[in-house]
């Protein structure tokens, strides 16, 4: 037998008990019910094995700390008894069925036998539930509990820290742009809202010039200048389009024109030898005449990819009206 000390819970009539295991003992008394080899009574997942072993990194490498708990389900042959705040069990294989959970557990098992390392984790135990109280509550816990949005995740990355440098002059830029200019309080920090940039989309959105082009190795500074420049020039040019959704706040078109950012930067350049709003609007007045109007304008990623493909046919299609130059004036001769 088992002991553990545990505190009893009572919920809505529902019992179940709260308590600690090390990962050694978790991995003796656990096993799952998985769909695919249990069809009449299986309702688990299959394993993400990728997603196991980042856990077992993120305990083993990062010293990280998991407070969630294991949610089991004890069954008859486990024996559960409770008494003056301990519960004791039968450590027998197969006795504890994981309700929720299988990827910490997993993530605590490699750990256990890669690296020789054994760790606690909380523990929550149901007992004796027949199996339609145990598919519910397992429908319950991944239907009910809502994951904190990407965009606060991001918002907050910063009080911890973590920010990647990348990130951090994301950041910078998203606030600067937030108070002034074109997408002065049209960026959303912490959710999705129509209408508004969510911070999510912006980092997607600006990965690519920060990361390749003129401006990757530019200052913080610099790129927002180019930016509130470039953005200038494309609301000017949407505005051109007579188009009700020809919206630089919408999100498909946001990604979609900064997805061109770095061509256009490109083709101004070498056009018109330099970025000046003036210069960016003559390189980005083809797409004035794309049919915003038709687009599906959510965040369908197939009409990001249509407006991508369009809008770059339609910058480098500008490139066909160069200045002709004379073998003379080409040459100076």
């Amino acid at each position: 037998m088992e002991k553990l000390p545990a505190i009893k819970c009572i919920q809505n009539d529902k019992v179940f008990y709260l308590t600690s295991m090390n990962a050694s003992l978790l991995k003796d008394i656990c096993y799952l019910l998985r769909r695919e080899e249990e069809l009449e009574i299986g309702f688990q997942r299959n394993l993400n094995k990728a997603r196991a072993n980042d856990i077992k990194d993120y305990l083993v490498k990062e010293k990280g700390s998991i407070p969630a708990a294991l949610i089991l389900s004890a069954k008859g042959e486990a024996c559960i008894e409770y008494s003056d705040g301990f519960i004791s069990f039968k450590k027998c294989p197969k006795t504890f069925m994981v309700l929720d959970g299988q990827h910490r557990l997993f993530g605590l098992t490699l750990a256990l036998e890669d690296e020789k390392k054994d760790f606690e984790i909380p523990v929550i135990i149901y007992v004796n539930l027949p199996v339609k109280e145990e598919v519910s509550l397992f429908i319950d816990i991944n239907t009910t509990q809502k994951g904190v949005s990407p965009s606060l995740l991001l918002d907050i990355k910063n009080l911890a820290g973590r920010e990647t440098p990348i990130e951090e002059k994301q950041s910078y830029l998203f606030d600067r742009l937030n108070e002034n200019g074109i997408l002065a309080n049209k960026l959303s920090p912490i959710k999705q809202r129509t209408g508004f940039i969510s911070k999510t989309a912006f980092f997607e959105a600006t990965n690519k010039l920060l990361t390749t082009g003129l401006f990757s190795t530019k200052d913080k500074e610099s790129v927002l200048k180019g930016l509130r420049v470039y953005l200038e020039a494309v609301n000017t040019v949407l505005i051109e389009s007579k188009s009700k959704n020809a919206k630089i706040t919408n999100t498909n078109i946001f990604k979609a024109i900064m997805s061109i950012f770095n061509d256009v930067i490109d083709i101004s350049l070498l056009t018109q030898g330099n970025i000046s709003k003036d210069s960016l609007i003559t390189v980005l007045k083809p797409i004035s005449k794309l049919p915003y109007d038709e687009y599906i304008l959510s965040s369908n990623k197939a009409t990001l990819t249509r407006i991508i493909s369009e809008m770059t046919n339609e910058i480098k299609g500008y490139t066909n009206n160069y200045k002709k130059y004379s073998d003379e004036d080409l040459f100076g001769c």
